[in-house]
């Protein structure tokens, strides 16, 4: 268990780590007897299932120990056994039911429409022809659900439609109010009103009862408690509180009457929400509804005393029901959480509105949340078996003489002088010592999960009750009081939820509260917070050990993340099994982005950045030290260097983190070089990795002092650190000791190019900052580090690598000869036995002489036994990476191209010879990028490079001066063409050779576009346009290479398919082959490589080939009829008319091989037709003809999909007919003629027509697809 608790990489599979196969060592006859297996069995322990908390019902945990097995659909038990099914995926719900749920989609548009219809009835119309065609459409509505509702089919239709209906009959008894018609009755208009919609609620309960359907039930009640806010206006609050008072009544009567679940948890919700909008209210209007404010304290407790008496009895009495709300978690994955739970959740929404509203008078707010906790603390305990004798006394019977107390105390019938307290105070007290006492003497009925949920409300309720507005030092220790307590409780539970939330949360508070006022989550007007900093930064330290504290016991516990989420399954898997949910990484990062969030002038003090900085890293490096830790010691140094560079940029004080670094890596080394000799290259390499990062993050640590700007802003208490130039010069010896981190080390590490270079990169930073700073010490340490640590690790690394190189072939020629032997002896066995000898090894090197073919020939005789070892000449590279640098330095700084062009090339061209050299002698080859050898791939790109500096220059560079482009080109082919000299592979290094070129002339066009290099481009230019020669040489000369490539290319191609090759490069190869060169081409050679791509495309049967030469063609076209135009003066055609005689093509291809059964090429004649399609949309002048051929674009798509059973080209025929209405829709708005009308509705007459026809004809087919 140590050496796995300190593995911090999942090299192996957890089951095969785990679970080991176990065989007996001889044979024990004991092991038949039955009795000893059922022993067996009895002596497995098995963890047992926890107690179901009926009050909170199957909540999913939001965190997972680590020995806890997943309960989650699909969940693999230990013994083998899945308990549930999984869930269906998102892909195959949507594959198997979203066609028919398109159909519903229709239908609930068509009820969408209807209502929307009544809208327009009812205020556009005369009252005398609205008024009866309301009446009729809401009559017809019943009529609708008394047809369907017995239909279990059509069930929910039928329900919907009667909603709907009522909800008119609604509207239409506002409508007669609006006109008037009730301005002539005795009782008053509004009075008449009100009698009007109780008596359509009534119709409405009625209804509900006959259809026998909760959801048309809740309707009328809901309706009701409106109305009630509605009577605001005419009986003030009073009013208010006994319509929502007779609301929630009438909803819980219902429920009691239907035994229904789904009334009894929205009523306890909508409560709760109706009375907390009017606590809250400041004069709002909602839907024309003025919600009237309570002013009257006393009538707003006792409203809240009643309405939780009557919650908490009927949440107690269905808390074992069915409801709507439970469902909907079930369905999103969440669990199903029980009715208790969720409707009291969701109804304390409403009930902290009305406890926020009151915020400023603290003991009524503390009055209104000691009632809700001493009636739901009942609820939930009697909930949990404990028999209401026990919580009579202390619950039931205190409540209504405390609350006669109260309203005594409120009138000042009497009145109690202790201390000044009002009497909602005294009610407060009492009724919390009650309560107290109530849940101490049953505390064992309380579940983990309350627990956490309770903690989390008390510390919003904390927040909202403490007042905070100038110093917040009391908030912070109450709620540390919470999070402390919560902390201990995790741990000696151990509860990986309680411990979760003990750790993360408090952090999430600060994020809401503790940030900058104008982007925080929660407005400071709503709930005021200001918090001092040095108050933040203490609480911040204590945080860090508290989360270390759990981490100890509970740091392996994982965030559930999507493990329960619907559709989320896979992606909850991945994250969890990668480790990145478990609480350590969680409170790491979480930890991070909080002080990312707070800091700021006045948020944290400089010595609190600092100093929680160091402690996250340093602590938890400790931990990483000793094997305690289970994150990944790489993730965590990334994850704190981002911030700790984005900290020194803003704030200065990078000496503090870069010491902070050496110090953590330091620890996290400590750990990570026990794996040194490891086996496993990914723990062997964890060194490597952190040595790296960690130079590279010293790098522009110390670049920073240079780079800076002195007047950037500046913490509280910065003076306590050193200044810029002392800050640098710390830097500098800082740096001295992450480079005796690596040197160290280099001759245990495996991998010295990462590491080299960024030490080269360091060593760089240094000096680039003494200059900068002027620091002559810094200067003359970068100089004699480079010198010294340059020499040494270039004798190592050459040394180290050619040997390597050596002395694995040679290994592998022993490891092979001994094989043959063994072979031999097996062989001389086979002939008797039949058994043959296979090894695995061969198989693997041949999967790799496969891979390899396709790029380079054969080395020789043993090419499968020693092909895939190659030589690396790192020396060589860095030369050649320094010459490139520094070529591309002058080239910018003094715009000549041409020498910097020159000196790379015949500089590289020796170091590329040398290389060579270097490789026979070890009798090797060189490595390869692309099928290129490496010096040789980063020569070429290297060019590039220097081409594109020499273009951005300072100085004036000109379109007409292409000189440079010729020189590249010449130097590309000459230094590509140095590469095939002496190799017998020409067949596959040449096409190597010209991929290489053309994408990097692709490189180098797109990027000298984009930076403003005066490039030709084609479409644009005109390759006429200049006589100079500077100009026509260059641009002929890259056409005539587009050409030679291309042809060059297809007889490859052509000699390979002689030869009953494979084919080397595949449809993508092809596709990005004859793309690249209609980048760069004027046209000739465009149409050119497009032309032997259908060839060769049809040849191979690569339908995409086909496809995207096709979508292109009208590009390569317009770019050779552009500047042809321009040069003869005539006018050929645009490129939206190519487009659409090129998409005609595809449409004419797909039906044709419709017809002819050649499935292999409709979807790409489809896909042809539809790009150019949309892109003459864009392009074309006419909508109308957009409309037009979009439309013969769906009914063909929509057609081959019937014919040919694909329902992908249905859903896009669909589609296409949606936008075809969408775009016709701005055509009618615009004003369209009489005969483009006509032609629209008769192409649309037509696709309906015949998708009708054919879908009704091949139903059984479509549905059994």
């Amino acid at each position: 268990m140590e050496e796995r608790g300190s593995d911090h990489d999942n090299v192996e599979d957890d089951v095969l780590r785990q679970k080991e196969f176990r065989r007996g060592g001889g044979i024990d006859l004991g092991q038949f007897m039955i009795q000893d297996d059922e022993e067996q069995v009895e002596n497995e322990v098995s963890a047992p299932a926890p107690e179901q908390d009926q009050a909170i019902g199957e909540i999913a945990s939001i965190f997972q120990g680590e020995d806890e097995q997943p309960d989650e659909p699909g969940a693999i038990k230990r013994d083998g056994t899945v308990a549930e099914a999984s869930a269906t995926d998102s892909v195959t719900d949507i594959a198997v039911h979203g066609e028919r749920r398109l159909g519903y989609g229709l239908l609930a548009g068509m009820v969408l429409v209807w209502s929307v219809l009544g809208w327009v009835v009812g205020t556009a119309l005369p009252p005398m022809i609205g008024g009866p065609l309301l009446i009729i459409m809401g009559l017809s509505g019943l009529w609708a659900g008394e047809k369907w509702i017995p239909n279990p089919a059509m069930h929910l239709l039928g329900v919907t439609w009667v909603i709907i209906s009522m909800k008119i009959l609604y509207g239409f008894a506002l409508d007669v109010h609006h006109w008037g018609w009730l301005d002539a009755s005795p009782l008053g208009a509004d009075l008449s009103l009100g009698v009007f919609l109780l008596s359509l609620i009534g119709f409405n309960i009625l209804i509900a009862q006959r259809h026998d359907d909760d959801a048309i039930a809740a309707q009328a009640t809901l309706v009701l408690l409106a109305l009630g806010s509605a009577t605001g206006a005419l009986y003030d609050e009073i009013g208010v509180a006994g319509m929502i008072l007779l609301g929630t009544w009438s909803m819980h009567g219902l429920a009691l009457h239907r035994q229904s679940g789904n009334l009894a948890s929205l009523g306890i919700a909508v409560s709760y929400l109706w009375i907390g909008l009017h606590a809250f209210s400041d004069g709002w209007v909602i839907a024309s509804i003025e919600i009237v404010s309570f002013e009257d304290d006393l009538l707003l407790f006792m409203l809240m005393f009643a309405v939780t008496a009557t919650n908490a009895v009927i949440a107690t009495q269905f808390h074992k029901a069915d409801n709507w709300f439970s469902a909907a978690a079930q369905g999103l994955g969440l669990g199903k959480p029980g009715l208790w739970a969720i409707s009291v959740g969701l109804g304390m929404i409403g009930a902290l509105l009305s406890i926020a509203a009151n915020r400023d008078e603290t003991g009524y707010a503390l009055a209104q949340l000691l009632l809700l906790m001493s009636a739901f603390g009942g609820s939930y305990l009697a909930v949990r078996g404990v028999e209401w004798k026990r919580l009579a006394p202390f619950i039931l019977f205190p409540a209504p003489f405390l609350l006669i107390l109260v309203i005594l105390l409120n009138l000042e019938v009497f009145t109690i002088d202790v201390a000044n307290l009002s009497g909602y105070s005294i009610y407060a007290i009492l009724t919390s010592i009650f309560t107290s006492i109530a849940l101490l003497r049953n505390q064992q009925a309380v579940s983990d999960h309350v627990l956490w949920i309770g903690g989390i409300i008390i510390v919003i309720l904390l927040t909202i009750l403490i007042p905070a507005e100038t110093d917040g030092w009391h908030l912070l220790v109450a709620q540390a009081v919470v999070w402390l307590g919560l902390a201990w409780l995790g741990v000696q539970r151990q509860s990986p939820s309680i411990s979760g939330v003990a750790v993360l949360m408090p952090w999430v508070w600060l994020l809401m509260f503790a940030t900058d006022v104008e982007s925080r989550m929660f407005s400071n007007d709503f709930i005021p917070v200001v918090l001092n900093e040095q108050h933040v930064a203490v609480w911040m330290l204590l945080l860090i050990v508290q989360q270390l504290y759990v981490n100890l016991s509970q740091g392996q516990a994982t965030l559930n993340l999507a493990g329960r989420l619907a559709g989320l399954s896979e992606l909850g898997a991945r994250a969890r099994d990668s480790g990145l949910l478990q609480l350590w990484n969680l409170s790491f990062i979480l930890s991070l982005i909080s002080v990312w969030s707070i800091t700021r002038v006045g948020g944290l003090p400089a010595w609190g950045l600092v100093g929680v900085m160091a402690a996250v890293l340093i602590f938890h490096g400790t931990l990483v030290a000793l094997g305690q830790h289970r994150g990944q010691p790489r993730s965590m140094l990334i994850a704190w260097s981002i911030f700790a560079l984005h900290f020194g940029w803003k704030f200065g004080h990078t000496s503090m983190f870069a010491a902070t670094m050496v110090a953590g890596c330091s620890l996290l080394l400590a750990h990570t070089d026990r794996f040194l000799e490891d086996k496993h290259e990914v723990k062997r390499t964890q060194t490597n990795s952190i040595v790296t990062l960690q130079l590279l993050v010293m790098s522009g640590l110390l670049a920073v002092p240079a780079l800076r700007d002195e007047a950037s802003l500046e913490l509280t208490n910065a003076a306590w650190f050193p200044s810029v130039t002392q800050d640098a010069m710390m830097m500098g010896f800082i740096s001295l000791g992450t480079l005796f981190h690596y040197l160290r080390r280099v001759t245990k590490m495996d991998k010295l190019l990462p590491p080299t270079l960024a030490t080269v990169t360091m060593v760089g930073m240094m000096l680039f900052t003494g200059v900068s700073l002027e620091i002559q010490l810094l200067t003359t340490m970068a100089l004699l580090s480079f010198v010294g640590s340059g020499a040494y690790l270039a004798i190592q690394g050459e040394w180290r690598s050619g040997l390597r190189s050596v002395a694995r072939r040679e290994e592998r020629i022993q490891e092979l000869e001994s094989k043959q032997r063994v072979q031999v002896a097996y062989n001389q066995v086979a002939e008797e036995t039949g058994v043959q000898f296979i090894d695995p090894t061969m198989i693997e090197l041949a999967e790799k002489q496969k891979k390899r073919s396709k790029r380079a020939g054969s080395t020789g005789e043993m090419d499968l036994e020693l092909g895939d070892i190659q030589h690396r000449p790192s020396i060589v590279l860095s030369f050649l990476t320094v010459t490139i640098l520094a070529s591309m330095f002058f080239a910018y700084a003094t715009g000549s191209g041409l020498v910097a062009l020159l000196l790379t090339g015949g500089m590289s061209f020796l170091f590329i010879s040398l290389a060579r050299m270097r490789a026979d002698s070890l009798q090797l080859r060189l490595v390869d990028v692309l099928g290129v050898e490496i010096p040789i791939a980063i020569t070429m790109a290297g060019l590039v490079l220097v081409h594109l500096a020499s273009r951005m220059t300072q100085g004036s560079v000109f379109l007409d001066d292409q000189y440079d482009l010729l020189v590249l080109l010449v130097a590309l082919v000459v230094i590509g063409s140095f590469g095939l000299v002496g190799r017998d592979d020409l067949g596959v290094r040449i096409p190597n050779v010209l991929d290489m070129i053309v994408g990097l002339l692709v490189l180098d066009r797109i990027v000298g576009v984009l930076a403003g290099g005066e490039v030709p481009i084609p479409t644009i230019t005109n390759p006429l346009e200049f006589s100079e020669w500077s100009w026509r040489v260059p641009v002929i000369g890259n056409e005539l290479l587009l050409i030679l490539a291309a042809l060059l290319w297809n007889w490859v191609e052509r000699e390979r398919q002689k030869r009953g090759l494979q084919d080397h490069r595949g449809a993508l190869g092809r596709i990005a082959y004859g793309v690249s060169i209609l980048l760069l081409s004027f046209g000739p050679a465009a149409l050119l490589a497009l032309t032997l791509m259908f060839l060769r495309g049809w040849e191979w049967k690569q339908p995409a080939v086909l496809m995207i030469g096709f979508i292109v063609l009208p590009v390569a076209m317009n770019e050779l009829v552009w500047w042809v135009e321009i040069e003869l003066s005539i006018t050929l055609f645009e490129l939206w008319m190519s487009c659409i005689a090129v998409g005609s093509v595809g449409l004419i291809a797909g039906a044709i091989a419709t017809y002819t059964n050649q499935g292999l090429w409709i979807s790409s004649s489809l896909w042809v037709a539809q790009v150019l399609f949309i892109v003459t949309g864009v392009l074309s002048p006419s909508l109308l003809l957009f409309v037009l051929i979009i439309l013969a674009l769906s009914t063909t798509s929509w057609v081959i999909g019937v014919l040919t059973l694909r329902r992908g080209w249905r859903i896009v025929g669909f589609l296409n007919l949606v936008l075809a209405w969408i775009v016709a829709s701005v055509l009618i708005y615009q004003g369209m003629t009489a005969l483009a009308g006509l032609a629209l509705l008769l192409a649309t007459a037509t696709l309906l027509a015949i998708i009708t026809y054919l879908t009704q004809s091949r139903d059984e087919l479509l549905a059994s697809q």
